[in-house]
């Protein structure tokens, strides 16, 4: 299995969709800076049951965030052009604010709770609800 920790900045704040059945499922992306003179790397950063609920309210567009998981690449063709993507699946979220900002927060590292059933608490807000046929990872 590969682990990985990115390190950047938030480049939207999270969003916290629920499936069908219940699962939360939070996404959002991190700017992976490599240097004064080079390209910024950006990844798509999903998480998945109870980490999802706790980092969805905290990670902010601009904000520092660390995360650990595991590492996905997202392949697919549209317009007969292959695209790709980098994708972690986190279990652990970590965010602060940016040094200007007042507030900060730092998520603690939860389990991964994909695979565990959800509640309907979780289930019942109608919006941003995922459809079924929709990508719970955001693509496309």
């Amino acid at each position: 299995m590969n682990t990985c920790t990115i390190i950047g900045n938030a480049g939207r704040d999270a969003e916290l969709k629920y499936t069908q059945s219940g699962m939360a499922v939070c996404n959002f992306s991190v700017a992976e800076y490599k240097g004064e003179n080079k390209d910024s790397v950006w990844w798509s950063i999903v998480c998945f049951g109870e980490t999802a609920e706790a980092v969805a309210p905290l990670v902010k567009k601009g904000w520092k965030v660390t995360a650990t998981g595991t590492v996905e690449l997202d392949l697919w063709e549209k317009d007969g052009k292959t695209n790709a993507r980098l994708k972690l699946l986190a279990d652990a979220v970590g965010a602060r604010p940016p040094k200007n900002a007042q507030g900060g927060s730092q998520v603690p590292a939860a389990t991964n709770a994909q695979h565990r059933p959800a509640t309907a608490a979780q289930a019942a807000p109608a919006q941003g609800a995922i459809g079924e046929d929709e990508d719970p990872f955001g693509d496309q």
